[in-house]
């Protein structure tokens, strides 16, 4: 498994450390920031001989970095070690490092200047009797598909030529795997009657018939999608047959730059989804480039550790190269659009429907610290009523939250679903109204609690709380329902809330409920803003 991509000083690359998912790799980032150099580097380290494989379409699993990129004479360094490659062999306690090191040289034996530019690797390796250090590649597959396949075939002048010698390899199950995936990414409900494959300009892939166009109409991101399937499918039966073979499998490396070129944001998901789940299934790593947003807000939410899928982030926002590793989709969405909080975040606030405004009073001491990232809307209205909204205007609501009292019970109702359905309901802690909630407390102080010590002089006492029941007290009497008692008891009461900051005391004597509440608030907020583009809690 590739570890790290270690850069001393190749390029724009000056003490630069590009870390590797265990499953895969998004390097984003502006223009000119060396993304692709990334790319040509880690392929140009391995190869696979022949023997053991090759592509459907025949051929080498391999990635040579002069074939790929061009050196410059005059700002390429002339030779010399330029960084290294960590690697872990699965035979091996401690990763492999693979130096790496440029060098110019001939193209042939009758060239008569040195113009290929080429990266080689030094190290020695522990399975040979010879403790010398070598430039061979690792014994790895790997293979590089860069922006030149997306050259559209019907934009060429030359001739396709139909190629019928790696047609063998595809199975009855292949195609199968092909069309099923092509459909899927691409939404097509088109009928697919076969597969071309071809060749021009080095380049081979396949193209697609149906009743109602040929391969030669294919669009360029049909042309893009079929390439880079073709490619999945070359690791998945490389892998597959890989058991008749002596040597262990060591992994592999699929390299794609701009991924998300010529694919609609819906395609670009569903193409990452496969990419993640055949390699993660296939022990290889996949690394690509991308400018995409939405690839990476999708594999923002969808990291669950450090170490399965990286995002590495290049910015030259500062002047000076910077690799940012896994960072928040905030951070990369500002950078991308040149943006920053401060400019967005004033009115880019989540909207909160709660029932009253007891709850929304209860709301804001409980979220002070957050209080710049919602707008409480100013309303009356009941917990099913605010249901109401949502299940009859989806399309609006769900973008807001609603915080219910948490003695509202929906499950009898035919809102029951709505929370999961939306994930924006959120309920306030306990199981009762906001005033209940309070007064309970109140009476329940264990008779030595700071607010009793601390505020006796201002007559605040357990006899006095019980006193001032409003279920019993002569003073609420002339209310006919318990919850319009529990309402002016709040009312009452409210200035007193404030003077002793009675929330802070409930918060330190309920940690677990105000956690959980904090911890719900902010996953539904962070569903909601992945929604409405509004910038996430990390």
């Amino acid at each position: 498994m590739f570890l790290q991509l270690l850069l001393d000083d190749f390029r724009i690359f000056k003490n630069q450390k590009i870390q590797l998912g265990e499953t895969i790799t998004a390097i984003a980032g502006h223009n000119a920031t060396g993304k692709s150099t990334i790319l040509g580097i880690l392929g140009n380290s391995s190869e696979l001989k022949s023997k053991y494989g090759t592509t459907i379409t025949d051929k080498q699993f391999k990635a040579e970095f002069s074939e790929l990129f061009k050196g410059s004479k005059t700002h390429d360094k002339v030779s010399g070690p330029i960084g290294s490659i960590l690697y872990q062999h699965p035979a091996l306690p401690e990763p492999l490092q693979i130096g790496l090191r440029v060098t110019w040289q001939k193209w042939t034996s009758d060239s008569e200047e040195k113009n290929r530019f080429r990266i080689l690797n030094y190290w020695i390796d522990p399975f040979s009797t010879s403790t010398s250090k070598t430039s061979k590649k690792l014994p790895i597959p790997s293979f590089y598909l860069g922006l030149s396949r997306l050259y559209p075939l019907g934009e060429n002048e030359q001739e396709v030529i139909e190629e019928r010698k790696f047609k063998s390899k595809l199975t009855d199950s292949d195609l199968k795997w092909l069309f099923t995936n092509y459909k899927n990414i691409l939404s097509l409900d088109d009928t697919i009657d076969s597969i071309s494959n071809y060749e021009i300009n080095k380049k081979r892939s396949g193209g697609i018939n149906t009743p109602k166009y040929d391969y030669l109409g294919n669009s360029s991101g049909q042309d893009n999608l079929m390439q880079i399937l073709y490619l999945l499918l070359s690791f998945i039966k490389l892998r597959s047959s890989w058991e008749n073979q002596a040597e262990p499998w060591l992994g592999g490396l699929l390299l794609v730059d701009e991924i998300d070129a010529t694919l609609h944001p819906a395609a670009q998901i569903r193409l990452v989804d496969l990419i993640y789940d055949i390699s993660k299934y296939f022990n290889f790593q996949a690394v690509f480039t991308t400018h995409s947003l939405q690839i990476l807000e999708y594999l923002n939410q969808k990291q669950t550790n450090d170490h399965d899928i990286s995002i590495e982030y290049f910015t030259t926002a500062n002047n000076i190269l910077q690799i940012k590793h896994n960072p928040t989709y905030e951070a990369m969405e500002n950078d991308m659009l040149i943006s920053n909080y401060y400019l967005t975040n004033t009115q880019k606030r989540i909207v909160i429907y709660s029932e009253d405004s007891e709850a929304r009073w209860l709301i804001s001491r409980l979220l002070s610290e957050y209080e710049d990232r919602y707008r409480l809307i100013d309303i009356k209205l009941g917990g099913e009523s605010l249901m109401a909204l949502l299940y009859n205007d989806p399309a609006y609501f769900k973008n807001v939250l609603f915080i219910l009292d948490g003695d509202k019970n929906i499950l009898p109702t035919k809102y029951k679903d709505l929370p999961d359905r939306y994930n924006n309901v959120i309920f306030l802690p306990g199981n009762k109204g906001p005033e209940a909630l309070l007064y309970e407390y109140l009476i329940s102080l264990p008779p030595t609690h700071e607010i009793l010590s601390n505020f006796f002089e201002k007559g605040l006492s357990l006899r006095f709380f019980k006193e001032m029941d409003p279920l019993t007290s002569s003073q609420y009497s002339h209310y006919k329902k318990d919850r319009e008692k529990y309402k002016q008891w709040f009312i009452d009461n409210q200035r007193m809330f404030e003077d002793i900051n009675l929330m802070k005391y409930w918060i330190e004597d309920h940690p677990d409920d105000y956690r959980k509440f904090k911890r719900n608030f902010k996953d539904k907020f962070n569903i909601v803003a992945g929604r409405t583009k509004i910038p996430k809690f990390n």
